[in-house]
């Protein structure tokens, strides 16, 4: 089965994510912390994330193993955080991203 759930360091804070949702979760450091251990440990999801889930999109994951049901990333060791968004051509500005940088053989939409 494929996670339900991302949890990632974000910036200055860590998220929950459902993916192909456009809403997330900010979470405290201490849980995205205990869901690392919890799924290197092959504990079960904590209660906390599974009220979450539940509240935020209607999943249930009661009975659940961490590590079956949530894919957590690790944190960059250079600070930076993965984006979950793709490359918009239509929003670059001379002070970004110049598309001539970036000719490939994708079909851009």
């Amino acid at each position: 089965m494929a996670h339900a759930l991302i949890a990632s360091p974000f910036l200055d804070g860590h998220l929950l994510l459902k993916p192909g949702a456009r809403a997330g979760a900010r979470i405290p450091a201490d849980h995205y912390e205990g869901l690392r251990q919890a799924a290197a440990d092959g504990e079960m999801l904590p209660t906390w994330a599974v009220q979450t889930a539940a509240d935020a999109w209607g999943l249930d994951l009661g009975g659940q193993t961490t590590r079956g049901s949530v894919l957590v990333r690790e944190p960059s060791p250079y600070g930076y955080c993965r984006a979950s968004w793709g490359l918009d051509p239509g929003c670059w500005t001379h002070e970004t991203l110049d598309p001539e940088d970036l000719r490939t053989d994708i079909s851009w939409s």
